[in-house]
């Protein structure tokens, strides 16, 4: 169905209440080995990840858009990391 999203896509598993990144080079959204987030319903989302030492928090409210919307905020923000 369109617009859908798995809570655990390839790459993540679950654990104290996040959606953990656990293997490398298998998700295809950017990040790292021990990044954890969570979204909300209607397209609020936020991540940490650990081993680039940041945080990101997305606060839309876009029931309709939330994944297209989630996917392009997480490109931006690892697209402007600049090691």
């Amino acid at each position: 169905m369109p617009g859908t999203f798995d809570l655990l896509v390839p790459g993540y598993g679950f654990g104290l209440g996040f959606t953990v990144r656990l293997l490398a080079g298998v998700a295809q959204t950017p990040g790292s080995i021990g990044q954890y987030s969570w979204g909300g319903l209607a397209g609020t989302t936020f991540w940490v990840d650990p081993r680039e030492q940041f945080h990101a928090l997305l606060m839309i409210q876009a029931p309709h858009a939330r994944v297209a919307m989630r996917s392009l905020f997480r490109d931006m923000v690892y697209a402007a990391i600049d090691d």
